[in-house]
């Protein structure tokens, strides 16, 4: 039994239809046209554990398996696509696909370092020969010179 709301199961829905946009599933269900509200509803949305076991259950389904899209792709491979769709067209299907199961994720990594921390557990006598040496980096640079004394 389903604890989900009437919305939260169109949301499901239409996130699949939406290729695993969040943001377009929650404007096509929810009374909002403000992306960035879209965007917060979709996010909140796909934390939740009832929401995440409904997309489980639809995506189990046979023509959302994580196994027919994998033996599609193996398909995609030894013959050609089908009148009207382009090799690429079926790869981007099945990326969606696979994105939907988690298998695809962005590759965006960021990653943040402080570097005054370290700096300021230097010395004086260091930062300043550290200034210098940037300095001349910075002026060799500037000038096109392609050898840096260090």
């Amino acid at each position: 039994m389903s604890k989900l709301r009437t919305k939260q199961k169109l949301f499901v829905q239409e996130y699949v239809k939406s290729n695993g946009n969040g943001t377009e599933a929650v404007l096509r269900t929810y009374d909002t046209t403000d992306r960035n509200v879209a965007k917060s509803i979709a996010s909140e949305n796909l934390t939740k554990p009832d929401v995440q076991r409904e997309l489980a259950t639809l995506l189990q389904r046979k023509e959302l398996s994580l196994q027919t899209f994998t033996n599609k792709l193996s398909d995609i491979t030894a013959s050609e696509p089908p009148k009207g769709y382009s090799g690429a067209d079926i790869v981007e299907a099945v990326k969606t696909g696979l994105k939907l199961h988690g298998v695809l994720t962005d590759r965006k990594v960021t990653t943040t370092y402080n570097l005054n921390a370290d700096l300021e557990k230097l010395s004086t006598y260091d930062l300043i020969e550290r200034h210098k040496k940037l300095s001349k980096e910075t002026q060799s640079i500037i000038e096109g010179d392609d050898t840096i004394e260090l």
